[in-house]
């Protein structure tokens, strides 16, 4: 059962960071984001945060996946959400500028 938890544990992290540098890459090149799977990603990143620091399970994240792809739908519907996104957007936007510049 350690292996299994330990699998999922590690797919998670390595999804996360993935999708990270996709949005990243594509909010650089100009490519189309679709804004909840912004706050889908932002709210499974809180998700594992929370499955690590209480230490539970980490075979929850198969639920919490799901869970979070539904309320990422959901939150970008509210004001709220609308700014988390794009603030998170701006954000890995700003984290490649310089990189670019220097290449030029």
């Amino acid at each position: 059962m350690e292996i299994a938890e330990n699998t999922v544990l590690a797919t998670a992290v390595v999804w996360v960071v993935w999708q990270v540098l996709s949005l990243r890459d594509m909010a650089l090149n100009g490519g189309a984001i679709i804004p909840p799977a912004i706050t889908s990603l932002i709210i499974f990143t809180v998700f594992l945060a929370l499955v690590v620091a209480f230490q539970v399970s980490s075979l929850h994240l198969i639920w919490l996946f799901l869970l979070s792809l539904v309320l990422g739908f959901v939150a970008i519907i509210f004001p709220l959400g609308q700014k988390i996104a794009m603030g998170f957007l701006g954000i890995l936007a700003m984290t490649g500028k310089g990189q670019e510049e220097t290449e030029e």
